[in-house]
């Protein structure tokens, strides 16, 4: 953008011109963002880097209070590609991509549920395909398709009139490798339980095992060692009887 300031001087009895050029550069655009039609900056100019590609189920996070009916949220590639704008204006939430500095054709999606100094909940999740899944305040949701790729997304844009309280870039790979392996220590914290578990009864099983196969092997002893005594004491009670009958025998004779 630039601004020509003519300022005519006279020197010699000549008029000068002299041309002002003002250039006002990307810079100038982190400094100040204006409200359409109004000549007073937003509130909130907050960016933010995007540290890890972008990948489906990540989510972003966004708390705040609307203080006016105007707001963006941009995902940025560079100063010519942003896959992702979103503008909640008083009437409608607006969806638009930037591609090589030129602005695609704008998706009017819903009219704006959000209502002025109030708070709100913005939670937009990538999906598989590429696309978003957006809710305002846990209720209103809609789905935008994929229009460009989201992997050189390097800064997150929020500028409005808005309080920003919180913004929350959620990776959920390494939540879902987290999980995985808090899951799987888990599984082997429940797996070696259930091994000692199993181990006991068996050593309980085999002790019982054991004792009663003594206690048969005693009971069988004993029962042996009262027939032998038994069988003994026939055999001299019956070696007796011999003897007596002999005797008897000898003493008629």
């Amino acid at each position: 953008m630039c601004h020509f300031i003519l300022l005519p001087l006279s020197y010699s009895g000549h008029q000068i011109i002299i041309i002002s050029i003002i250039l006002f550069c990307g810079s100038y655009r982190l400094c100040f963002q204006y409200v359409d039609g109004a000549n007073e900056p937003f509130i909130t100019n907050h960016t933010e880097k995007v540290l890890s590609k972008l990948k489906p189920n990540d989510e972003i996070l966004i708390l705040g209070i609307l203080l006016q009916p105007i707001f963006f949220i941009d995902l940025v590639n560079n100063p010519d590609n942003t896959p992702f704008h979103l503008k909640c204006t008083k009437d409608m939430i607006i969806f638009n991509s930037k591609v090589n500095a030129r602005w695609l054709s704008e998706i009017k999606l819903i009219p704006s549920p959000l209502v002025v100094n109030t708070s709100f909940i913005i939670d937009i999740i990538l999906d598989e395909n590429g696309g978003f899944n957006i809710s305002f305040n846990e209720h209103t949701l809609f789905k935008i398709n994929k229009r460009e790729s989201l992997e050189n997304v390097n800064l997150l844009d929020i500028y409005g009139n808005i309080t920003l309280k919180s913004v929350r870039i959620l990776h959920m790979t390494k939540d879902e490798d987290n999980s995985s392996k808090r899951t799987l220590i888990i599984g082997i914290a429940i797996t070696l339980v259930l091994v000692i578990i199993s181990g006991l009864g068996i050593f309980y099983i085999l002790r019982r095992h054991c004792i009663r196969s003594k206690s048969k092997k005693k009971a069988n002893s004993d029962q042996e060692s009262i027939n032998e005594s038994l069988e003994s004491s026939r055999s001299k009670q019956t070696a007796k009887s011999n003897i007596s009958y002999i005797t008897g025998n000898s003493f008629l004779s």
